[in-house]
């Protein structure tokens, strides 16, 4: 059976293009200082990771997933993302994407970020075979399948139930990191709480305890969500924003 690796290739990218930068102090007087770092360097780590990536999980084929300009999120949400604003790339950050667009596989999905694609790849049908996504981001435990995150150095398998209560956890919890909020004051331990049940409704009356009503868990919940192939068809290019199913998950 084939094996295909759908690779975060966001986080891969900026990892290996922060590692390559050095920082140059021409006049310490004069406070002068630069960014400098290796292409040619740096487009050989990639090479490395993705072969190693490929070997270790013994995969017979390899797509690398990028983010798209536009954003979804930003419809349900002007605030999405808008904590990165300002905040420097590394410097070869673009050079090793125009690489990667030319050297490798690629998908590139019109307002989706890498995470949607990587979300909708996998628990689609138009890739034979096993599916493993890997990626450190945490936001893909929402994705019923495979997951390799290079820090725990093995394979997991997802249950959709394992997933979809994921998914109503960071609903609860919020993403610092992508700047929503999700419920005002709700970590980790008090969403498992919540959770116990786990269903929707849960979620919705502990909305409704902090004065917000079901409108605005659906919109943490549209900001949360990592697309599914249930959410995005491929071929019409048709997105679908997440709306609640009141069973238990």
């Amino acid at each position: 059976m084939t094996t295909t690796l759908l690779i975060d290739a966001d986080i891969l990218i900026h990892q290996t293009a922060a590692s390559c930068e050095q920082i140059i102090c021409w006049d310490q007087a004069e406070d002068i200082w630069s960014v400098t770092a290796d292409a040619r360097e740096a487009k050989q780590r990639v090479d490395c990771d993705v072969r190693w990536y490929k070997d270790h999980l013994n995969a017979d084929k390899v797509i690398l997933c990028f983010t798209a300009p536009d954003n979804f999120r930003n419809d349900v949400a002007e605030y999405y993302k808008s904590n990165r604003k300002g905040q420097r790339k590394p410097t070869i950050f673009p050079e090793l994407r125009r690489y990667c667009l030319d050297a490798y596989r690629c998908r590139v999905i019109d307002r989706l970020e890498a995470d949607d694609v990587m979300g909708i790849l996998s628990t689609s049908r138009s890739i034979k075979g096993t599916k493993i996504i890997v990626s450190e981001d945490k936001d893909l435990l929402q994705i019923p399948g495979y997951v390799y995150r290079p820090s725990e150095g093995e394979v997991r398998k997802i249950t959709k139930r394992e997933a979809d209560r994921w998914f109503l956890t960071q609903t609860l919890t919020g993403d610092s990191t992508d700047g929503y909020p999700g419920l005002p004051g709700c970590g980790p331990k008090t969403a498992e709480k919540i959770l116990e049940v786990g269903c929707w409704d849960e979620v919705v009356q502990a909305y409704e305890k902090k004065g917000l009503g079901e409108d605005e868990a659906v919109r943490q919940a549209q900001l949360a969500r990592i697309l599914r192939t249930t959410e995005y068809n491929l071929k019409t290019k048709k997105l679908k924003l997440w709306t609640p199913e009141r069973r238990k998950v």
